[in-house]
This record gives structure tokens, C-alpha cells and sequence, in this order.
């Protein structure tokens, strides 16, 4: 049933190997990244042009279209939401058990020794998302914060930038960098 859904099992066990795995499993919020980017400029250029010829009213949704920091904020959601995850995902190649031998392997896929000639190849990968996700997101989100309280008053930030602050008091909107 759902094995399907599963990457070593789609496409007939073409992505079985690990590296396909985990340059698929990293890449997966810059596809859904890529997915929001494509939904907004669908609706940017594609539904509100056809829609507005047939003529649908001006408050319509399929007329107005997306708004650009709502759909920031709607992927930011999702990824502070998921930022865990994210992260475990990153940082799996660094993740080693010891072998009774001095060898170690991944604890993510065993059959991959660390520092191995398909562990080196991958280095690349998972140091990039480390620097995407942890490095990249933490110093936008941090510059964010401390630009908050000169920004604030500016309506588009506060639904840019939602997510960050909306579970904290407005005394305390630092609170999600720091906890």
C-alpha cells in the first residue's frame, strides 16, 4: 500500500542506494520551497489573468491572487514547524556508531562506513544543508528579530514574518531564536 510512498521503494528500487536517499531526503524542503514559489506564480501570472477575463468580482481569491509574505510566511510555518526534523535529516551524516573493529557506520543506513568512499562523496551534500537550514535559516531568523522592534509597525513584516512571532508576547517576540 504506502510502501509506494516510500523513496527506496518508488521507481522500482532505483533510489534503494543511500546517497540517492539522502540527497533526496535533504532536498525535500527546498522542493517544497520550490512548490510554494510555483503555486504563487501561478496565481500571480496564470489564474488571476484567465480569471479576471471571466470576469469574477474584484474581492474573488482567484482574482486578488496570493499574497506574496502570506505565502512567506504560510512556507516559513512550515518550516519552523518541521525545523527539528529538518535538521536530524541534515545532520544524519554525522552520525556514526562504533563497530567492535574501530570501524563505524551510519546509524542511518549501516551498510555506509563513515569516512568511506560514499560517505566522502556525500560530505558535500550534508555540509550544505547544515549551512541551508541551520546556518542560512538561524541568521535570517535572528536578523529578523532584532529588526523586529523598527519594523514591527510595518504590516507587511508583521505578516512576513508571522510565524516568528506570533506565539510570543510582544515584550518577549525573541523568544523563538533563543528557546
Amino acid at each position: 500500500g504506502l510502501q509506494l510512498l516510500r523513496p527506496e521503494c518508488a521507481g522500482g528500487g532505483t533510489y534503494s542506494n543511500f546517497s540517492v536517499q539522502f540527497v533526496l531526503r535533504t532536498a525535500l524542503p527546498l522542493v517544497v520551497g520550490f512548490y510554494f514559489v510555483s503555486a504563487y506564480l501561478l496565481f500571480k501570472y496564470g489564474i488571476t489573468k484567465l480569471t479576471a477575463r471571466l470576469g469574477l468580482g474584484p474581492k474573488s481569491i482567484w482574482t486578488v491572487g496570493m499574497d506574496p509574505n502570506c505565502t512567506i510566511n504560510a512556507y516559513g510555518t512550515l518550516m519552523y514547524t518541521f525545523s527539528i526534523a529538518v535538521l536530524a535529516i541534515a545532520f544524519d551524516l554525522f552520525k556514526c556508531f562504533p563497530h567492535p573493529n574501530g570501524l563505524s557506520s551510519l546509524r542511518v543506513s549501516a551498510d555506509v562506513l563513515c569516512s568511506s568512499d560514499e560517505w566522502n562523496q556525500m560530505l558535500a551534500v550534508g555540509i550544505l544543508a547544515i549551512l541551508i537550514y541551520f546556518v542560512a535559516s538561524f541568521s535570517l531568523f535572528t536578523w529578523v528579530c532584532v529588526k523586529a522592534p523598527s519594523q514591527f509597525h510595518d504590516p507587511d513584516f508583521r505578516r512576513r514574518w508571522k510565524f516568528l512571532f506570533v506565539k510570543w508576547l510582544p515584550s518577549r517576540w525573541w523568544f523563538g531564536q533563543v528557546f
